[in-house]
């Protein structure tokens, strides 16, 4: 019976030297497979997205000028939930 540990090791090439069921290979794999997706999502932004942020940043700036962040805190904290009871 092939166990799982053999087919990873097929797979991949990897050897499991850490441990005799295949946990020491399954982290690795983990982390090669972690460190590819962390690669991937550092692409250049595209136009939109550059935009996009741009736009977010001003719209923080408005709120922050207009004192909407404490006030609407000053509301949420004035008017408690009422009791189930």
């Amino acid at each position: 019976m092939v166990s799982i540990v053999g087919i990873l090791t097929l797979a991949t090439g990897l050897r499991n030297e850490e441990s005799e069921d295949g946990l020491g290979l399954l982290v690795t794999l983990y982390k090669k497979e972690r460190f590819k997706i962390k690669t991937m999502v550092k692409a250049k932004p595209t136009a939109y997205e550059e935009i996009r942020l741009q736009r977010l940043e001003e719209n923080k700036k408005r709120m922050e000028e207009l004192n909407l962040t404490q006030l609407a805190r000053a509301v949420t904290n004035a008017s408690p939930k009422p009791s189930p009871v």
